[in-house]
């Protein structure tokens, strides 16, 4: 009788898929569970007990993070057109395109095809847009750690992107530094349910979301999908439409690991770190194309930037950065008060759809004005973690 290994219960995965790549035998699969979370699945016919995935599986949810940004910076792509089509300040392409043509790079991030998304490599910059812009559903990168470390091997330079927790699975998949990797994660809100995404195309009819983020209306405005609905693309702004968005910014259902995510402080897992650089959003400064957060947290990072002369870029305080993205600091277990992403299956399986909706994605309406108590207390909580946090940063910079 085999020993199957002891992975990381459905509460504490992270949907990093490392296990299956792992997985000498290919006995793991990943799959989606009832209420729309990639988790692994192990086939007791194939795995031989080797026990490699669950070791791998206690180190990368144990990171250790040693990588530091001594100076925060702001900063933006100069060519107008990338920086249009990426969801902040284009800070990525710019790093890829540099990347693509000094080093001749693989470059690897999440693209949304098909309503899906999911990890692929590109060698030329004319697809890059095929890895532009935010995605909210977490990329499924089976098979893909294992394909970097054979290019890796073949000393091809590689760019890797994604969010933090698949940077260090990579890492942890290698086991050892390569030079010729440059890693750049993302300042990660959490990931949201399959589930969600798939209701609110079916909620809207939407043949096919192309992009999370539209900046036609400005960078900071860009709540809403484009999408192709019977051939015809367009930008539904109608904020009574955006049920994705309102379970999104509730997080109501976003994966329970990410609620208390071990990635979630300054000290930072990748080379690069990159996001919105939301301190510009209400001032003088906001730029409707957008303005990235860049933390250049490695030498590998700094170098990689002064590399980069299609980058404009400028140091700011590290309070400008870190008190609108929460997320570079701390990370919010007290949400768990109101979590329901354990209840999403069996939600719709057994209530009304129009029901579920409006405890999932609740938002103030005289339309849905039953579920004000409920909103009132998402928002009460809410409150009382901006207050924690809010402390916390003013003892933290006081230090």
């Amino acid at each position: 009788m085999v020993n199957l290994p002891n992975l990381a219960s459905p509460s504490e995965c992270l949907g990093c898929m490392l296990c299956a790549d792992v997985c000498p035998k290919k006995a793991i699969t990943i799959k989606e569970d009832n209420n729309g979370y990639w988790l692994p699945y192990v086939d007791s016919s194939i795995c031989v007990g080797c026990h490699a995935c669950e070791r791998k599986c206690q180190k990368v949810r144990k990171p250790v993070l040693v990588n530091k940004c001594e100076q925060p910076l702001k900063g933006w792509c100069i060519e107008d057109d990338i920086r249009r089509q990426s969801a902040s300040g284009g800070i990525f392409s710019a790093i890829a395109i540099n990347m693509l043509h000094k080093h001749h790079a693989i470059v690897y991030g999440a693209t949304l095809q098909d309503n899906k998304v999911y990890h692929i490599s590109i060698e030329n910059e004319a697809d890059l847009h095929m890895l532009q812009g935010s995605k909210y559903i977490q990329s499924n990168t089976a098979g893909i750690y294992c394909n970097v470390k054979v290019h890796l091997n073949k000393g091809r330079f590689v760019v890797f992107s994604g969010t933090p927790c698949q940077i260090n699975a990579l890492k942890t998949y290698l086991g050892k530094d390569y030079d010729n990797l440059l890693t750049i994660d993302l300042i990660c809100h959490g990931v949201i349910s399959n589930t969600i995404f798939k209701r609110h195309i079916e909620k809207n009819n939407i043949g096919e979301v192309l992009t999370f983020r539209d900046k036609s209306l400005g960078w900071g405005k860009d709540v809403f999908f484009k999408i192709k609905k019977e051939g015809v693309i367009t930008v539904d702004t109608n904020w009574r439409h955006n049920f994705f968005y309102h379970t999104f910014q509730l997080e109501t259902c976003t994966r329970n690991s990410c609620y208390d995510c071990p990635f979630c402080k300054p000290l930072r897992v990748s080379d690069i770190t990159i996001g919105d650089y939301w301190a510009a959003k209400r001032t003088d400064e906001y730029n409707p194309l957008g303005i990235s957060t860049i933390l250049p947290n490695t030498p590998k990072g700094l170098k990689a930037m002064a590399e980069c002369d299609n980058i404009e870029s400028s140091p700011v305080d590290w309070l400008s950065t870190i008190k609108p993205n929460p997320r570079l600091f701390t990370a919010r277990p007290l949400f768990r008060k109101f979590a329901c992403g354990k209840y999403i299956g069996f939600f719709y399986r057994f209530f009304p759809n129009v029901i579920v909706d409006n405890i999932l994605g609740v938002w103030y309406s005289k339309r849905n004005i039953l579920f004000l108590p409920w909103l009132k207390y998402i928002q009460h909580v809410k409150q009382q973690y901006e207050t924690q946090y809010q402390q916390k940063l003013k003892k933290s910079m006081k230090n």
